[in-house]
């Protein structure tokens, strides 16, 4: 959808040719951080970034009226991978809301995303069990009842409720992560020249950058002004 509306917007190539591009945001926006209501600590653009746009499993089973559109997730992935929230409102007035909706949506009908959202320690929640960490962790369709079932015991209930992050660790991430982190998340941002970061994600980054610079020549050629 937001593909369709950057035809010749040169603010928005400017962004995607700038050295923030492929850098996720600092933090949340005000209106993206109450999405997240009401977790007092919710994963950072960082993490929700990484994973994301490393597997797009999450998004499977939206179905239903009330499902997110092509743009509520457009409107989410371009401000994570770096474009700026006010060239971002020049191509899609009201984009904020619509990549809210993505993120309550995701936070509220996928188990194993909430799971993953809420930070604690997964062991605690699965009593121990190998096989229930297993059905936690590897996607598979038959998973799914099971999910919803762990996202009602009490520990996770209780996280929900009050937003307090009890029994905290980290969330898991791919290593590499398919963009860079910013200095707030303290990760470092080095891969080496022969990684599977290199050859897969950043020839990604540099595709993107030029499939922007052919679709503005392509639209200035129309003699149209913005």
């Amino acid at each position: 959808m937001i593909r369709a509306q950057v035809l010749g917007h040169e603010a928005f190539t400017e962004a995607v040719y700038a050295e923030t591009f492929g850098v996720a945001p600092e933090e949340w926006t005000e209106t993206l951080r109450e999405a997240w209501n009401p977790l007092e600590e919710p994963p950072s653009p960082y993490e929700m970034a990484a994973l994301l746009l490393n597997d797009g499993k999450y998004w499977i089973g939206a179905k239903g009226k009330d499902r997110p559109m092509a743009s509520h997730k457009s409107s989410l992935y371009w401000w994570l991978v770096g474009i700026p929230a006010h060239v971002m409102e020049q191509v899609a007035p009201g984009w904020e809301e619509e990549a809210a909706y993505a993120i309550r949506w995701l936070f509220q009908n996928t188990p194993r995303f909430t799971l993953w959202a809420i930070g604690v320690d997964l062991r605690v929640v699965a009593m121990g069990s190998r096989a229930q960490m297993r059905r936690i962790m590897v996607p598979h369709a038959n998973h799914q009842k099971y999910l919803k079932e762990m996202v009602g015991k009490p520990l996770v209930q209780h996280v929900l409720s009050t937003g307090q992050r009890i029994a905290p660790a980290p969330r898991a991430l791919p290593n590499p992560a398919p963009l860079w982190a910013p200095p707030s998340e303290g990760v470092d941002n080095t891969r080496p020249p022969e990684s599977k970061w290199v050859w897969n994600h950043e020839r990604r980054l540099r595709g993107y950058r030029k499939t922007a610079w052919d679709i503005l020549e392509r639209y200035k050629k129309t003699g149209v002004q913005f």
